[in-house]
């Protein structure tokens, strides 16, 4: 796939359509192919893949991602962004459970942010769902999950965090 012109692209102040105009944060542009990289190096199921496509299955772990390229936050702007999460729902099984939360969100980050690096997970090797987010250092992209009933980074391998089976959509 072709690197866009004009790339790579200049950080960009973040949206925020609550307060109606710019943050002081700043995201940076990165490739879909920096994103299946990202994502790959977070997996446990995905080691030695070197050529991405479209939807990929990281051995039992679907990934789709939606765009060509994506908005990433360094990781104080996505605590700064969690710690603004306003109060949601409480957890009614099978109502207003995980899935539902994952998908308020994602959704939330979108519409509030315009950030597109952030998706939903469907972990079914531990029989939950939560939220994937793109973070950058420099110009290395990292994938950090994120557990949106408490707003907080969490690492997989804890508690319902496993994701040996399931999917990600970006």
């Amino acid at each position: 796939m072709p690197i866009p012109k004009g790339w790579p692209m200049p950080p960009v102040p973040i949206f925020d359509a609550e307060a109606d105009g710019k943050t002081t944060a700043q995201a940076k542009w990165f490739t879909d192919v920096d994103a299946y990289r990202a994502i790959a190096k977070s997996l446990p199921t995905a080691r030695g893949i070197t050529q991405y496509g479209p939807r990929m299955d990281f051995d039992g772990v679907v990934v789709s991602l939606a765009d060509r390229k994506y908005l990433a936050l360094d990781e104080q702007g996505w605590l700064d962004v969690l710690k603004a999460m306003p109060a949601r729902n409480k957890y009614v099984a099978e109502r207003y459970d995980c899935d539902d939360f994952s998908k308020w969100f994602a959704g939330y980050i979108s519409h509030r942010y315009e950030i597109n690096g952030c998706g939903r997970t469907l972990d079914l090797s531990g029989e939950h769902s939560y939220n994937i987010v793109l973070v950058y250092d420099g110009d290395e992209l990292q994938a950090r999950f994120v557990e949106p009933q408490e707003d907080k980074f969490v690492p997989l391998g804890s508690h319902h965090h496993i994701m040996t089976q399931g999917m990600i959509i970006i």
